[in-house]
């Protein structure tokens, strides 16, 4: 199976710029590749080269996949709970963003996982993207040693759960990143679709 690649497009487009993103992206053809325009582009991408994802979740929208617990929403615990409730209700597939502050604290990390995923029992409808806090949006190093302790820790505790890398992913460290983990939750790397076409075709698709 392909790694998970998965794109929150976050604002970085507009309506005319969603069309031709759209078209550009299609021409990409990768299994597990998810895109995740703002909420109201969605309706303009439609494709059966990648699979919709939702930035968040809304009752009103629908798609195969929804990133939930992102550091740029910050929601509480009762709302990213009552959001994979509804989203697994909907047999969306829940991309679970986890991040903590500081390097060693691996104690936030199983604390949060717990308590979100406790009496789920759709468990195969969730990926774990592992997204420290102090990498989101940063032009931080990415520290391989670091962040594959994060997914050995938590594969020991949730083996049969796919765990994705996110923050600071770029064209320079992608590669190592998904030699470790089973996909990327990416950011600015997707912005530019023809970059990230490039990306797509002559590193990823190689692993």
């Amino acid at each position: 199976m392909n790694k998970y690649v998965i794109a929150n497009l976050k604002t970085s487009i507009d309506s005319d710029s969603s069309i031709q993103y759209a078209n550009i992206i299609s021409n990409v053809n990768y299994e597990n590749l998810v895109i995740c325009p703002p909420k109201e582009y969605i309706k303009l991408f439609n494709s059966d080269s990648y699979k919709l994802g939702s930035q968040d979740y809304y009752d009103d929208v629908n798609c195969e996949y929804v990133i939930i617990g992102h550091k740029d929403n910050d929601d509480s615990y009762v709302e990213i709970k009552s959001k994979i409730k509804k989203a697994l209700d909907k047999k969306m597939k829940v991309v679970l963003c986890i991040g903590n502050d500081y390097k060693d604290d691996y104690d936030l990390i199983m604390k949060k996982l717990n308590l979100y995923l406790i009496n789920i029992k759709k468990l195969s409808n969730i990926i774990i993207a592992y997204e420290p806090n102090f990498m989101v949006g940063s032009n931080n190093k990415v520290d391989l040693k670091f962040i594959e302790s994060y997914y050995n820790f938590i594969k020991s505790h949730f083996s049969n759960i796919p765990v994705i890398y996110g923050g600071n992913v770029n064209k320079n460290n992608i590669k190592n990143i998904l030699k470790i983990y089973d996909g990327v939750l990416i950011g600015r790397l997707s912005f530019n679709p023809h970059k990230f076409t490039k990306v797509l075709n002559k590193i990823i698709k190689n692993i």
